[in-house]
C-alpha cells in the first residue's frame, strides 16, 4: 500500500477527503511515449489523424462546427496548458479554468504526469494535432499527481466544481473496479443539473462484469475501447488452452489467410542456435525478447528469420522487462532483401512467463493465433458488462488503442486505454452542442448511442451489448441525426407465466440535422388523443420500425405521434414429439424442441426516419419463474406499498427479493414463502422506478425473476394499470402493460437530484420480515490517513503495471 501525503497547503476540507476516502486509480493502459529521442515521432503523429476522421469528426468541421463555445471539464492529472496544442492558460488559452485540488485549489492545474494532457488532447487539441472538437475550451481539475493515487472524494468534488463552473460536458477517465457511492452520487448530481457526463469503462477486460465506478453510472455515457483505423494496423488474438492472451502484431507482420492453429514450442531467445535439434515445423514458437549475451543486438527481424528457417508457423515474443511493447520487423537495420515470412506478435512479460509455465504443465499444449484487420474490434483490455440486470453498460465504444495525442512536456505519445476512447465521445458531445445548443443531455446521449455503428468479432459475428454497447461511435451519423429516441437502450422481462412485455420509446425531433429552437419544436407538434392521455405529440412524418431479436419472441408496435409502444410476447411453438413405439404426436411448447430458452437474449429496435436509421439495443430476460409487483397507494406521503406475487410453474419454497431504487441504488431485501406471498408488502415513500430482483428456491435449485415497477403518487384519478378497476393499484410496464408514467418522467433514463431522496421508510415501519439493507452502490470506507491503491497503470490486458516504450527493431 502506498500513502498519498497531504500537501501542506491543503485545506481542512480537502484534508479530510484525502484521509478518509479510498483511492481511485487512473484508467490508464498502455502509454508509449514519443520524444525527440525516439524513432518515428513524425510518423506516429498520424494516429490521432486516423481515429478522429474514422469516427467522422471531420464532417462537422466542413460546416465549421468545431466545438466552439463548449466547455469540456477534464477531471484527471491536470492539463499541460503550456503545450503548443493546448494554447495557454485562461484568457485566450485553451484551458480557461479549473483547479489543482491536491493543493486546495490554490495552484494552477498544470499536468506533470501526462495522462490528463493525453485525454484533453483527444477531445480538444488544436495545433499539430487536432482533437475531435478542436475549438472547444477545457476546464482542468487536477485530482492526482501521478495518475495512480487519488481519493474518490476529490473526484466527487471536482465533478461538483465543474457543474458550478459551467461545464457542458464532463470527462472522467479514472475509475475503480467496483462501485463507489461517493463518485456515483456526484455524477448523479451533475446529471440532475443537465450536464453530459462521459466516463471510461475501465481496463479490466476481457472478463465479464468488470466495469466499476464511474463506468457503471447509469445516466452517464460509458465508453469502451476499440482498435484504431490504421492501414498498417492488425488485430491479433491468441488463445492457448482456452485462455486468451493479449498480443500485438509487430509492424511489418502480414495477416495469414486463415487463423493459425498449432502446437506451442519454446525456443529460448529465437537465436539460430536455439533451434538446433528442435522440431518447430508448423508450430507457434514462444521466445523471449533480447538475448542472453550482453550487448548482442538480436533484432526482431533476425528472430523471425531464424523461426521461419526452422519451419515455424508463427512467433510470439514476450518481453524481457515488465509490460507490453510494440515491435518492428521493418527497420533501418534490416538485412538487405529481408521480408517477413511468418506472423510475429509481442506479449507482456508476465503473460509470457505464465504461458511458458502452462506449456510445461500441459495445460497449454496448443494455441490458436488469429490476425485480422478490424479497427472496430473491441480491445482485449476494455472492461465489459453486465453491471446490472436492469440496464446496459457499456453504452458505446470508440477508438482507444494506439492513439497518438498530446503529452505533458510539449511532446506527443501513442497510448492505449478506455481513457482515450472516452474523450472521443466527449468531443462528439461538444460538436453536437455547438450545432444545437438546445439539446439536453438525454438527447445527446441518445443521438450518440442510436447512431453508432455495429461492431463484430473476428468472425463477423455481432458482439454482445456487454462488450460493445450500442456500437462504435459514428460522429457523422450523429451529426446528421434528426431524432433522439428515449430511452436509447432498455431491458424487458418475460416469464413463462407473464409472457408479454411492453416498452415505450419517445421519438423526439431535433430538427433538420440537429438544429431546432423552441419555435421550430412547437411547430413540429400536433395534439392527439390516446386511450390514456391527452398530450402534445410531434408530427414526425414517415417512420419505419423493424425488430431484430430472438426467434421465440413475437414483436409488435404502435406509433402514436412521437410515442412508440413496443410489445414483445413469447411465441408458442408446435413440433412433432417422437414416440417410443414409432410415430409421433404434436406437442406444444413455448421453448421448442431444442430445449428451454430461459435466460438472457439481445435484440434491437431499428427506427428509420428521413435519411437516417437509429438502433436501440435491448436485453430480454426470459425466466421460468416470475415476480409480479403491484402498487397500492397509501396516505403516507408520496409513493405507496409494493405487493409481490411470486410464482413458479414447479412450485417454490423461498424467495429473497431485493427492491432497488433505480435513482440512488439503495436497496431493501425482504423475504417471502408461498404462504406469505400475498402478505408481502413494502412501503415506499418516494415516487420513482424500482427494480425488483427476486431469487427463488425451487426444489433446492436457485432461479431468478425480475420486475420493474413505476410508482406515481395517486392523484385521485382512475388508476391506469390497464384494467377497469379503480383499486388504487399501479401495474408495471414489463408484464401487464400498465406503465403509469410517460418516458419523460421515468427515472430509468432521467435522474433526479439526490440531496434529500430517501426512498424507503424506516425498518420498523415495514410490515414484513426484513433481512438486511444492502446497497446497489457500495459505499467506500477508507482507513483514516490511508489512501488505498486500487488500480495501477495497465497494459492492454489490464493485468500488469507498465510504462512501455515503442520497441524499434533493435534490442
Amino acid at each position: 500500500m502506498r500513502l498519498l501525503p497531504v500537501p501542506a497547503a491543503c485545506s481542512a476540507e480537502s484534508h479530510m477527503i484525502l484521509v478518509v476516502m479510498a483511492s481511485v486509480a487512473v484508467v490508464l493502459v498502455v502509454t508509449v511515449t514519443l520524444s525527440a529521442g525516439i524513432l518515428h515521432e513524425e510518423g506516429a503523429r498520424m494516429y490521432l489523424a486516423r481515429s478522429v476522421p474514422f469516427v467522422g469528426a471531420d464532417i462537422p468541421g466542413l460546416d465549421d462546427v468545431t466545438g466552439e463555445g463548449v466547455l469540456i471539464a477534464v477531471i484527471d492529472t491536470g492539463v499541460d496548458f503550456e503545450h503548443p496544442d493546448m494554447l495557454g492558460w485562461q484568457g485566450d488559452g485553451k484551458v480557461v479554468g479549473g483547479q489543482d485540488l491536491l493543493r486546495g485549489g490554490d495552484s494552477t492545474p498544470l499536468d506533470a504526469d501526462g495522462h490528463g494532457t493525453q485525454v484533453a488532447g483527444v477531445a480538444a487539441a488544436d495545433g499539430s494535432l487536432k482533437g475531435v472538437a478542436p475549438k472547444s475550451k477545457i476546464l482542468a481539475y487536477k485530482v492526482s499527481e501521478d495518475g495512480e493515487h487519488v481519493s474518490s472524494g476529490l473526484i466527487a468534488k471536482a465533478v461538483l466544481l465543474a457543474v458550478r463552473d459551467g461545464a457542458d460536458v464532463i470527462n472522467i477517465s479514472m475509475g475503480v473496479s467496483k462501485a463507489d457511492a461517493v463518485i456515483e452520487g456526484a455524477i448523479n448530481e451533475a446529471l440532475a443539473h443537465g450536464v453530459t457526463v462521459v466516463v471510461a469503462a475501465g481496463n479490466d477486460g476481457p472478463d465479464r462484469a468488470t466495469i466499476g465506478s464511474p463506468g457503471l453510472s447509469r445516466g452517464s455515457l460509458t465508453v469502451g475501447a476499440t482498435y484504431n483505423n490504421l492501414t498498417s494496423n492488425l488485430v491479433a488474438t491468441l488463445d492457448a488452452g482456452g485462455i486468451p492472451y493479449t498480443v500485438i502484431p509487430m509492424l511489418g507482420t502480414e495477416a495469414p489467410a486463415e487463423p493459425i492453429s498449432a502446437r506451442l514450442v519454446q525456443a529460448g531467445y529465437a537465436k539460430q542456435t536455439d533451434f538446433a535439434g528442435l522440431d518447430v515445423v508448423d508450430a507457434i514458437v514462444v521466445a523471449e525478447r533480447g538475448s542472453d549475451v550482453e550487448d548482442e543486438m538480436l533484432y526482431f527481424s533476425l528472430k523471425e528469420t531464424h523461426a521461419a528457417d526452422a519451419g515455424a508457423a508463427a512467433l510470439v515474443v514476450y518481453n524481457n522487462v515488465p509490460d507490453l511493447f510494440l515491435g518492428e520487423l521493418i527497420h533501418e537495420f534490416i538485412e538487405p532483401g529481408y521480408e517477413p515470412r511468418i506472423p510475429v506478435v509481442s506479449m507482456a512479460r508476465d503473460e509470457g512467463l505464465e504461458l511458458l509455465e502452462r506449456m510445461k504443465n500441459g495445460t497449454a499444449a496448443d494455441a490458436l493465433l488469429h490476425l485480422f484487420h478490424n479497427p472496430d474490434f473491441v480491445a482485449h483490455f476494455s472492461s465489459r458488462g453486465p453491471v446490472s440486470p436492469f440496464y446496459i453498460k457499456p453504452d458505446i465504444v470508440a477508438p482507444g488503442a494506439y492513439i497518438n495525442t498530446t503529452q505533458a512536456g510539449s511532446i506527443y505519445n501513442i497510448t492505449s486505454g478506455t481513457s482515450y476512447a472516452a474523450p472521443h465521445a466527449s468531443g462528439a458531445a461538444a460538436l453536437l452542442l455547438q450545432k444545437n445548443p438546445h439539446l439536453d443531455r438525454h438527447e445527446i446521449k441518445s443521438i450518440i448511442m442510436t447512431t453508432a455503428d455495429p461492431v463484430t468479432d473476428e468472425y463477423g459475428n455481432a458482439l454482445s451489448v456487454h462488450d460493445a454497447g450500442s456500437g462504435r461511435l459514428n460522429i457523422t451519423k450523429a451529426y446528421k441525426a434528426d431524432l433522439a429516441i428515449l430511452p436509447p437502450s432498455f431491458v424487458v422481462m418475460l416469464s413463462e407465466l407473464l409472457p408479454v412485455a411492453e416498452e415505450r420509446l419517445e421519438l423526439r425531433p431535433v430538427g433538420g440535422g440537429g438544429a431546432v429552437d423552441a419555435a421550430a419544436a412547437a411547430a413540429a407538434t400536433t395534439t392527439t388523443t390516446t386511450d390514456d392521455n391527452l398530450s402534445s405529440r410531434p408530427d414526425l412524418g414517415d417512420v419505419d420500425v423493424r425488430f431484430e431479436g430472438p426467434d421465440f419472441v413475437r414483436f409488435a408496435h404502435e406509433l402514436d405521434g412521437g410515442m412508440l409502444l413496443v410489445r414483445m410476447s413469447v411465441v408458442t411453438q408446435e413440433y412433432d414429439l417422437p414416440l417410443e413405439g414409432g410415430g409421433s404426436v404434436t406437442a406444444v411448447d413455448a421453448h421448442g424442441p431444442e430445449g428451454a430458452l430461459y435466460g438472457e437474449h439481445e435484440g434491437r429496435v431499428i427506427v428509420s426516419h428521413g435519411d437516417s436509421e437509429y438502433a436501440v439495443p435491448f436485453l430480454l430476460h426470459y425466466t421460468k419463474g416470475s415476480v409480479d409487483t403491484a402498487v397500492v397507494h397509501t396516505e403516507r406521503a408520496d409513493g405507496g406499498e409494493l405487493v409481490f406475487d411470486v410464482s413458479h410453474p414447479d412450485g417454490w419454497e423461498f424467495a429473497k427479493i431485493d427492491v432497488i431504487d433505480s435513482v440512488t441504488g439503495e436497496a431493501v431485501t425482504v423475504t417471502a414463502t408461498p404462504g406469505s406471498s400475498g402478505e408481502a408488502r413494502l412501503e415506499i415513500q418516494e415516487d420513482g422506478t424500482y427494480w425488483i430482483d427476486a431469487r427463488l428456491m425451487v426444489r433446492g435449485e436457485p432461479y431468478v425473476a425480475y420486475d420493474v415497477v413505476h410508482i406515481k403518487s395517486d392523484d385521485g384519478d382512475d388508476d391506469d394499470d390497464g384494467d377497469d378497476d379503480d383499486d388504487g393499484r399501479s401495474g408495471n410496464n414489463n408484464n401487464n402493460g400498465g406503465s403509469n408514467t410517460e418516458p419523460s418522467d421515468d427515472p430509468l433514463w432521467a435522474e433526479n437530484g439526490l440531496e434529500s431522496r430517501n426512498a424507503f421508510f424506516p425498518a420498523e415501519s415495514i410490515p414484513l420480515r426484513q433481512i438486511a439493507v444492502v446497497s446497489g452502490v457500495v459505499a467506500v470506507v477508507g482507513l483514516a490517513g490511508a489512501v488505498i491503491r486500487m488500480r495501477g497503470r495497465r497494459p492492454l490486458d489490464g493485468n500488469t503495471p507498465m510504462h512501455a516504450a515503442v520497441g524499434a527493431g533493435p534490442e
